[in-house]
């Protein structure tokens, strides 16, 4: 009598030949690493991956140097319209509008020009609020920490520092 679940006991759940014995033709689909030719195929490089993205969808720049600072706030995925709802909802009820939109999953950006948005403005379908939000890029630790701070205090960057280690 045959126990488990039914498969016969030929592992991992695969058909096996029609015979239930074994493969029928002697050759296994594996994970597809060789080609018809039986040359290994190459690994896709980071790049290849990242182009391959790009060409997919090109992923929208989060804010732009001296720009505005827009306001994000995650959300649980399939939420965003949800909050967006919420948050236009709170700009039409304090005389205000602002423009809502969801760049990525879970992740809603805010142009808020009306100054409507408070910085503790806390939506309900918020899992987490950045207000005024800005992007900084650097080599080092060091060198974000000053954009960071240059950021914070509305300070041009100050590319040149990076070449001073003595401070």
């Amino acid at each position: 009598p045959k126990r488990g679940r039914g498969g016969g006991g030929r592992g991992r759940g695969g058909r096996g030949a029609a015979d239930g014995y074994g493969r029928s033709s002697g050759r296994s689909l594996g994970r597809k690493r060789y080609t018809r030719e039986g040359t290994k195929k190459s690994n896709n490089s980071v790049d290849d991956l990242e182009t391959r993205q790009e060409e997919l969808s090109p992923l929208p720049p989060l804010t732009v140097p001296n720009g505005p600072r827009p306001f994000y706030f995650t959300c649980r995925h399939t939420y965003e319209h949800t909050l967006i709802d919420e948050i236009n909802r709170y700009a039409r009820r304090n005389g205000g509008e602002v423009h809502a939109m969801s760049p990525y999953p879970g992740l809603v950006r805010v142009e808020d020009n009306d100054g409507i948005l408070t910085t503790f403005y806390d939506p309900v379908y918020a899992l987490q609020s950045m207000p005024q939000s800005v992007v900084v890029t650097a080599e080092s630790i060091k060198s974000i920490s000053k954009q960071v701070i240059n950021a914070l205090l509305g300070v041009g960057s100050d590319d040149d520092d990076d070449d001073d280690e003595s401070k």
